[in-house]
């Protein structure tokens, strides 16, 4: 008696679901990790400082205040007159009062002016938010030795 081959099924494993969420991934781990430097305008061209030192710690409950070099402020990615600066500082203020339980004289404002700007409004500013309550301030510089375009702090 003579037996047929048995037809043999292969089994092959679907990885198409692994593949795209393996791309979701991808994509939410970039979308994360560019979206702190996502508030900085490459426009605002900072001066450059020999004393300059790369930052410490990381301010991740920081204000950025940005001076172009036509004296408009831009704050959480949107460009304001300078007049508007104390309003939206007062906003920001009992923003995180109320969502942070953090007073502003514990919040850092990091000031980034562009080199064309004029000096007297980075003082303007400072005052602006010391009248708002803030006290801890960070300025940004680019470190000249060494000709690298690195976001580095100057003083606090």
């Amino acid at each position: 008696m003579r037996f047929k081959p048995a037809q043999v099924k292969l089994l092959e494993a679907d990885l198409t679901p692994l593949i795209d969420l393996t791309f979701l991934l991808i994509t939410f781990f970039m979308l994360v990790i560019n979206f702190a430097k996502a508030e900085l305008d490459d426009s605002v061209q900072l001066p450059e400082s020999e004393i300059a030192q790369p930052p410490e710690d990381s301010e991740e409950s920081a204000i950025t205040l940005q001076l172009t070099a036509d004296n408009q402020v831009i704050m959480k990615g949107q460009q304001f007159p300078f007049g508007e600066l104390q309003r939206r500082l007062e906003s920001e203020a009992r923003f995180y009062t109320e969502f942070f339980e953090q007073s502003p004289s514990e919040t850092d404002v990091i000031i980034r002016a562009d080199r064309r700007s004029q000096g007297g409004y980075v003082r303007r500013m400072i005052d602006t938010c010391q009248d708002v309550g803030f006290s801890k301030f960070v300025l940004r510089a680019k470190q000249s030795a060494g000709g690298g375009s690195l976001d580095v702090s100057v003083s606090q």
